[in-house]
């Protein structure tokens, strides 16, 4: 016997998005407490720490509250698409932790701070 339409999980993460859409909080909290812990996971296995899990989880949730329109039921499945989003802002993480972290390979580095040097101590051994 199949669940009516109403039952499954994508109705009810549709009716609570609706409500989301109209500003209701109450709607927002309950998908966020449903599907944080879980978010949460996801996102300190990819990004390693609990700051950066953190951070991406409330970016998620952010976007979830901002931008409710985003998820369409016909297109795929609640959960799904949730975790995709927790997936793509890991790697939004995992890139500004790149380049603002300094895990930039060596090839990359500019070399003038080493000329720099060398020139500073090649002068200081002449005089």
């Amino acid at each position: 016997m199949e669940p009516a339409a109403a039952d499954t999980p994508n109705s009810e993460a549709a009716a609570l998005m609706a409500r989301i859409r109209q500003g209701d909080q109450d709607a927002y909290t309950i998908l966020v407490r449903r599907h944080g812990q879980r978010l949460y996971g996801l996102a300190r296995h990819m990004c390693g720490g609990t700051g950066e899990a953190e951070e991406v989880v409330q970016d998620v949730c952010l976007r979830l509250w901002q931008r409710p329109e985003a998820w369409n039921p016909e297109r795929g499945s609640f959960v799904a698409w949730l975790d995709r989003v927790t997936v793509n802002a890991c790697l939004d993480q995992l890139r500004r932790r790149k380049w603002h972290g300094g895990a930039v390979s060596d090839e990359w580095a500019d070399p003038a701070p080493v000329i720099v040097a060398s020139l500073l101590q090649q002068e200081e051994q002449q005089a």
